[in-house]
Protein backbone atom coordinates (compact mmCIF):
# COMPACT_ATOMS: atom_id res chain seq x y z
CA UNK A 1 0.00 0.00 0.00
CA UNK A 2 1.30 3.18 -1.00
CA UNK A 3 1.68 6.15 1.53
CA UNK A 4 -0.22 9.53 -0.09
CA UNK A 5 0.68 11.69 2.25
CA UNK A 6 -1.30 14.38 4.46
CA UNK A 7 -3.46 14.88 1.36
CA UNK A 8 -5.21 11.46 1.79
CA UNK A 9 -7.78 13.08 4.45
CA UNK A 10 -8.08 16.64 2.58
CA UNK A 11 -11.84 14.97 2.05
CA UNK A 12 -12.59 14.84 5.71
CA UNK A 13 -12.06 19.00 6.21
CA UNK A 14 -15.09 19.65 4.79
CA UNK A 15 -18.07 20.70 7.33
CA UNK A 16 -19.66 17.14 6.81
CA UNK A 17 -16.87 15.62 8.48
CA UNK A 18 -14.91 18.54 10.71
CA UNK A 19 -16.74 18.46 14.54
CA UNK A 20 -17.95 21.61 14.95
CA UNK A 21 -16.23 22.16 18.85
CA UNK A 22 -12.74 21.32 18.20
CA UNK A 23 -11.50 24.40 20.24
CA UNK A 24 -14.58 23.66 22.68
CA UNK A 25 -13.68 22.96 26.36
CA UNK A 26 -16.42 20.83 26.77
CA UNK A 27 -15.33 18.90 23.56
CA UNK A 28 -14.27 16.18 25.67
CA UNK A 29 -17.90 16.03 27.35
CA UNK A 30 -19.48 16.06 24.35
CA UNK A 31 -17.75 13.42 22.16
CA UNK A 32 -15.56 11.15 24.87
CA UNK A 33 -13.04 9.84 21.71
CA UNK A 34 -12.26 14.00 20.98
CA UNK A 35 -9.28 13.38 23.08
CA UNK A 36 -8.15 10.48 21.55
CA UNK A 37 -9.00 11.88 18.00
CA UNK A 38 -6.98 14.88 18.85
CA UNK A 39 -3.48 12.55 20.21
CA UNK A 40 -3.83 10.68 16.88
CA UNK A 41 -4.00 13.78 14.88
CA UNK A 42 -1.13 14.47 16.63
CA UNK A 43 0.52 11.33 15.76
CA UNK A 44 -0.57 11.66 12.56
CA UNK A 45 1.41 14.79 12.06
CA UNK A 46 4.58 13.41 13.44
CA UNK A 47 4.65 10.15 11.20
CA UNK A 48 3.93 12.54 8.52
CA UNK A 49 6.88 14.81 9.24
CA UNK A 50 9.26 11.70 10.05
CA UNK A 51 8.23 10.34 6.64
CA UNK A 52 9.03 14.01 4.71
CA UNK A 53 12.42 13.77 6.81
CA UNK A 54 13.28 9.91 5.56
CA UNK A 55 12.42 10.72 1.91
CA UNK A 56 14.47 13.68 1.89
CA UNK A 57 17.09 11.47 3.44
CA UNK A 58 16.34 8.97 0.78
CA UNK A 59 17.10 11.27 -2.28
CA UNK A 60 20.26 12.47 -0.63
CA UNK A 61 21.26 8.71 -0.74
CA UNK A 62 19.74 7.93 -3.63
CA UNK A 63 21.91 10.79 -5.41
CA UNK A 64 25.36 9.24 -3.50
CA UNK A 65 24.35 6.28 -5.18
CA UNK A 66 24.03 7.66 -8.79
CA UNK A 67 27.48 9.41 -8.31
CA UNK A 68 28.87 6.56 -7.50
CA UNK A 69 27.47 4.64 -10.24
CA UNK A 70 28.71 6.92 -12.71
CA UNK A 71 32.20 7.17 -11.38
CA UNK A 72 32.15 2.84 -11.71
CA UNK A 73 30.58 3.46 -15.49
CA UNK A 74 33.33 5.70 -16.39
CA UNK A 75 36.32 2.93 -14.50
CA UNK A 76 34.18 0.40 -16.53
CA UNK A 77 31.35 0.93 -19.23
CA UNK A 78 30.50 -2.43 -19.10
CA UNK A 79 30.20 -3.28 -15.44
CA UNK A 80 26.56 -4.96 -14.16
CA UNK A 81 25.36 -2.57 -11.64
CA UNK A 82 21.85 -4.99 -11.12
CA UNK A 83 24.57 -7.59 -10.28
CA UNK A 84 25.70 -5.51 -6.99
CA UNK A 85 23.62 -7.17 -3.84
CA UNK A 86 22.32 -4.66 -1.42
CA UNK A 87 24.19 -5.08 1.76
CA UNK A 88 22.55 -4.39 5.27
CA UNK A 89 24.38 -4.18 8.51
CA UNK A 90 23.08 -6.18 11.33
CA UNK A 91 23.04 -4.23 14.37
CA UNK A 92 24.68 -6.25 17.20
CA UNK A 93 23.23 -6.49 21.06
CA UNK A 94 25.08 -3.74 23.10
CA UNK A 95 24.41 -5.87 26.25
CA UNK A 96 25.78 -9.46 24.75
CA UNK A 97 28.47 -10.40 22.62
CA UNK A 98 27.88 -12.84 19.46
CA UNK A 99 27.04 -16.37 21.13
CA UNK A 100 27.17 -15.16 24.80
CA UNK A 101 23.76 -15.01 25.36
CA UNK A 102 23.01 -18.76 24.18
CA UNK A 103 25.99 -20.09 26.38
CA UNK A 104 24.50 -18.55 29.26
CA UNK A 105 21.03 -20.04 28.49
CA UNK A 106 22.69 -23.40 28.10
CA UNK A 107 24.68 -22.97 31.14
CA UNK A 108 21.44 -22.11 33.09
CA UNK A 109 19.59 -24.74 31.79
CA UNK A 110 22.23 -27.08 32.75
CA UNK A 111 22.24 -26.96 36.28
CA UNK A 112 18.68 -26.49 36.34
CA UNK A 113 16.54 -28.59 38.72
CA UNK A 114 12.98 -28.30 36.20
CA UNK A 115 12.10 -26.15 33.19
CA UNK A 116 12.30 -22.37 33.76
CA UNK A 117 10.48 -19.50 32.23
CA UNK A 118 12.89 -17.26 30.32
CA UNK A 119 12.29 -14.38 33.06
CA UNK A 120 13.38 -17.30 35.74
CA UNK A 121 16.64 -18.05 33.41
CA UNK A 122 17.53 -14.26 33.19
CA UNK A 123 16.85 -13.58 37.08
CA UNK A 124 19.17 -16.65 38.00
CA UNK A 125 22.06 -16.08 35.78
CA UNK A 126 22.31 -11.99 36.25
CA UNK A 127 20.47 -10.77 39.10
CA UNK A 128 21.02 -13.06 41.74
CA UNK A 129 24.12 -13.50 40.69
CA UNK A 130 24.99 -10.34 41.96
CA UNK A 131 25.52 -8.74 38.32
CA UNK A 132 24.44 -5.13 37.73
CA UNK A 133 20.54 -4.32 36.67
CA UNK A 134 19.93 -3.50 32.87
CA UNK A 135 19.69 0.21 32.41
CA UNK A 136 16.42 1.37 32.53
CA UNK A 137 15.91 1.87 28.83
CA UNK A 138 16.28 -1.87 28.45
CA UNK A 139 14.25 -3.21 31.10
Amino acid sequence: MRYCGADATRILNDPHHVSANIGDSNAARDNPNQASLNTLTQLHAELAGKIEGNRKQGDKLRMQMMQVEAVMKMLNPEVNLRAIAVKRRNQGNPWFKHGTLYRAVLDVLRTAEKPMTARQMIWTRFWKAGSPRPPASRR
